[in-house]
């Protein structure tokens, strides 16, 4: 599904709303030209019976799929904002080494969190990592191999910072994998012809007024390629108009520059 995000997203939603209605209500024109609407009328009871059954079906998948893909969008803005808060904590807990060191250390870590919001959200689009931004990472670990604390109170600050880029590790590549998760193609074909039977099954029923009857199928079919735009939308957390901003560590990074 990447390469639907190569189109501007709102003009995505847009066409995907816009062809559900047409197609909609295309279907109901063609059905009242050839079928008579008494005619339809006769299985009004089973037809409601049966779209009835469809459509608590398939809203309980446009639900449950819906639940998914925001609980996976929640978790990679947290996952940013962790982030932010383990790279301040290890900026902070730098100032206790010596000044050579601190400066060095202060510098690696400011330097990814620079690639982190200039490059890799670039890529994280893509659902690729940054090299700059992972090179800068080791960089980061390299100047922690250096350091050799002296004084107990160092060597506190010092195993606290190795905890800290661990966890730091951590939620990089949680945050990474989220970029690069998707939602199987399985479940798209799942969600599409739940939607071609639910809109065909509007065709079914005979109102006397065609023009109410354009409106129920297109009006349903406009709010179905709505969610299936937001699902969408939703499942590429780092690109698009719901693209997941930097901000937490553009924060980070603004204190610490102007703080010597």
């Amino acid at each position: 599904m990447v390469h639907f995000f190569e189109v501007p997203d709102l003009l995505l939603g847009l066409f995907i709303v816009t062809s559900s209605i047409v197609v909609a209500v295309a279907g109901v024109c063609i059905i009242r030209c050839r079928v008579n609407y008494s005619i339809l009328k006769e299985d009004h009871e089973v037809a409601g019976f049966l779209y009835s059954m469809v459509g608590v079906i398939y809203a309980v998948l446009l639900a449950f799929i819906t639940i998914v893909v925001w609980e996976q969008y929640r978790d990679a803005q947290n996952y940013v904002q962790q982030e932010a808060v383990r790279v301040s904590n290890l900026l902070r807990d730098a100032q206790v080494f010596p000044d050579l060191v601190r400066k060095k250390l202060r510098e690696k870590l400011l330097a990814y969190g620079r690639a982190v919001v200039s490059d890799e959200w670039n890529t994280m689009a893509k659902r690729q990592p940054s090299p700059l931004a992972s090179k800068a990472y080791e960089d980061i670990w390299e100047t922690i191999y250096e350091i050799q604390p002296e004084t107990e109170r160092e060597r506190a600050f010092y195993r606290e910072s190795i905890t800290r880029l661990n966890e730091l590790s951590g939620i990089r590549r949680s945050r990474l994998l989220s970029s690069q998760s998707r939602i199987p193609s399985l479940l798209w074909v799942l969600m599409a012809g739940g939607a071609a039977i639910s809109i065909a099954y509007t065709y079914m029923f005979g109102m006397k007024n065609r023009w109410v009857h354009v409106l129920t199928a297109g009006s349903l079919a406009g709010l179905i390629g709505f969610v299936l735009f937001l699902i969408l939308a939703l499942s590429s957390p780092f690109s698009g108009s719901l693209l997941i901003s930097p901000d937490p560590l553009e924060s980070v990074l603004q204190l610490w520059e102007h703080t010597v």
